[in-house]
């Protein structure tokens, strides 16, 4: 197997566990904050004060050359263009 080929589907399977690590997180923050005791107002409006500033959403922006797809779908893109 070519070098850069073998480094691309390693990068890509680092991803791979990266998302799921990050997914199985996100479940276990919400199951903690889904068990924990509400006090007071539940809502999130209630928290902030009134001098707090809206927040606004940014989506983070891809990193150059980074490609978001499963090492699957790299290793089909591959096979595809020869």
């Amino acid at each position: 197997m070519h070098p850069d080929l073998r480094q691309a589907l390693a990068n890509a399977h680092i991803q791979d566990l990266q998302r799921e690590a990050a997914r199985r997180q996100t479940i276990r923050l919400a199951r903690r904050a889904a068990e924990e005791p509400h006090v007071g107002d539940p809502s999130i409006a209630g928290r902030r004060s009134a001098s707090d500033p809206p927040r606004q959403f940014r989506a983070p922006s891809p990193t150059a050359g980074h490609d978001e797809r499963p090492a699957s779908s790299l290793m089909q893109t591959f096979c595809d263009s020869e």
